[in-house]
């Protein structure tokens, strides 16, 4: 879940253990337990996504309601465990070349979200990230990399439409995006706006953007909270996690509808994909935690929770059910508020939307 949004203020701990059985239908049991290794450095590494060459991933920070933190893209050296900011510049020679119009320059006060690294259709590679900070947008950089020093250059900014409240972001090989929407107004300036957002009611859908035809809700996505996205199978489908509908849905893009499903244990927050082609989804067993964890703008709130994390396939069944195991099942006591997995190379790295800590587990 994204800065500003309820739905991602849910604290999870615990240890973890990663299965190593086949994807069924079922939701299969993880293995042995393993204590995780601790690295700290970053404030509530909310969503990750791994950087060219394998061996450093880049963090965006949740910003929690009511503090003054600033949120930062920061990026985790796999190898020593350090963390350090990214650095951030404004276009090279001044022209924006990517987004809306309304969009003129780097925002000064941004508050990171979701995450999208892909090529970009220029060679080379492209960020993009929801930003809720002083807008409301999709931001686009150009990555360069020496050894795990990140060097972000802006490209241009997406606007989202007004009242629109973006959750997570997936890059299309055209150049374009797709972007979940959690909900609106009603849900995040509306004195019952929490009660409906947890309510499991349905309170958003998909967007799709392109630059040529700007933005197009994608048909068949509405869904209970729509939160994180990934796209796969060069561009042809992606999936995406319904956060209060405890389920994961593929949807394909070249025929404009649903391809897939399957109930999850769990209220899946974001995604992020494998090299096997397959979805880790993360999160936790009941939303019920999510008012606790709100208190005192997530200062001291007691709402620990396990978390879990489910693999699944993208190739449904004849009964359109896509096929799960377990990787990680974990009791309270590791991590508060995880939100996101990432596989690199034999190593599972969970981030949250809270807390100074990033945890691993070595296969």
């Amino acid at each position: 879940m994204r800065a500003n949004h309820y739905a991602n203020l849910i604290f999870l701990v615990g240890l973890v253990g990663v299965g190593a059985a086949v994807l069924s239908p079922g939701v299969a049991m993880a293995a042995t337990p393993q204590v995780p290794k601790v690295l700290t450095g970053v404030s509530a590494p909310e969503d990750m996504e791994p950087l060219p060459g394998g061996r450093a991933l880049l963090l965006s920070e949740f910003r929690l309601p009511g503090s003054s933190r600033m949120s930062r893209l920061a990026v985790l050296d796999t190898r020593t465990g350090a963390i350090a900011s990214a650095k951030l510049l404004g276009t090279t020679d001044g022209v924006k070349r990517w987004g809306t119009p309304d969009c003129l320059a780097p925002d000064p006060a941004p508050a990171w979200g979701g995450l999208s690294l892909a090529r970009s259709v220029r060679g080379g590679w492209r960020l993009l990230a929801v930003n809720q900070g002083s807008r409301t947008s999709i931001e686009a950089f150009a990555v360069s990399m020496r050894g795990t020093d990140v060097t972000l250059t802006w490209q241009g900014c997406a606007v989202l439409p007004a009242n629109q409240h973006p959750n997570d972001v997936a890059g299309l090989p055209d150049g374009g995006f797709v972007v979940s929407i959690i909900g609106d107004e009603r849900h995040f300036n509306a004195p019952d706006g929490l009660t409906r957002l947890l309510s499991g009611e349905v309170t958003g859908y998909l967007l799709a953007y392109t630059q040529a035809g700007g933005f197009r809700r994608l048909p068949g996505t509405e869904a209970a909270t729509p939160n994180g996205v990934v796209v796969a199978r060069g561009g042809r489908q992606l999936a995406f996690a319904s956060w209060t509908g405890r389920a994961v849905i593929a949807y394909g893009l070249q025929q404009g509808k649903v391809t897939g499903r399957v109930a999850l244990p769990i209220s899946p927050d974001n995604l992020s994909l494998t090299s096997r082609g397959t979805v880790l989804a993360t999160g936790v067993p009941s939303v019920a935690y999510v008012p606790a964890c709100l208190g005192s703008g997530g200062v001291g709130a007691k709402c620990e929770s396990p978390f879990s994390v489910i693999e699944i396939g993208l190739r449904a069944d004849a009964a359109g059910l896509l096929p799960v195991k377990t990787r990680i099942d974990a009791p309270a006591g590791v991590i508060n508020g995880a939100t996101i997995t990432v596989e690199l190379g034999r190593a599972l790295y969970v981030g949250a939307f809270t807390g100074e800590r990033v945890v691993k587990y070595a296969r």
